[in-house]
């Protein structure tokens, strides 16, 4: 397709240049690589709301035996695009990692007289001092109101034990799985890249809006 355009080709004359219209797909491959940068650096990088969903999406999907949602997890990115997760520090944010907590509080637990005597207390009391765990968001672990009720025994220092514990199996078993998900992350933010870079997104693009190229790659 022809296209003709004045320019001025002196301060007091115009004229007339014809220019050949090209699609994607009759450019040559310098000039294809040239379009994609440009469709590239034209669009929009999703939002937070996009990316939200499509991180939820691999939770669900990929971590569903972990139960963890978007809102139990902190999300950070240097300038390199590298990702790290980490759980949201607080009372009672891990549904997802319940069983490691309540798990630790029973290992400081079953040996107590109390619990030996009457085995079916321990889960219940384990489970207690397990949501009396604070996580602080930097893998240490505290705790507040102790197992002061547990008459004879020291509670605080008990909650420590546990606290303890519950900091050892947060590195061994649970740091693995959130650096397994921010590779997840990252992957996904890398595969959404070389889609909007590649030439099938090129052309794409170029088909839905009609767009027309000289042979360089310059949009006409």
């Amino acid at each position: 397709m022809e296209f003709k355009k004045l320019i001025k080709s002196d301060e007091n004359d115009y004229t007339t240049v014809t220019y050949k219209g090209y699609t994607y797909d009759q450019l040559s491959d310098k000039a294809k690589q040239k379009v994609r940068y440009w469709i590239a650096d034209e669009d929009n990088f999703p939002g937070n709301d996009y990316w939200d969903e499509e991180f939820s999406y691999i939770l669900t999907n990929d971590y569903k035996q972990y139960n963890i949602t978007m809102q139990e997890i902190d999300i950070e990115w240097d300038n390199y695009d590298r990702c790290s997760v980490d759980l949201k520090g607080g009372h009672k944010y891990w549904p997802a990692f319940k069983n490691i907590w309540v798990s630790c509080a029973k290992q400081v637990l079953k040996d107590l007289p109390t619990f030996q005597d009457k085995p079916e207390l321990l889960e219940d009391w384990a489970t207690e001092a397990a949501s009396d765990q604070y996580y602080d968001g930097n893998g240490t672990f505290e705790t507040y109101s102790g197992l002061n009720d547990i008459d004879g025994y020291d509670g605080y220092q008990l909650s420590y034990k546990i606290s303890d514990l519950c900091a050892e199996s947060f590195e061994t078993e649970v740091e693995p799985v959130l650096k397994e998900i921010a590779n997840k992350f990252e992957e996904a933010v890398e595969k959404y890249k070389d889609y909007i870079y590649s030439d099938e997104y090129a052309r794409e693009t170029c088909e839905a809006n009609e767009y027309l190229f000289d042979e360089n790659g310059n949009l006409i």
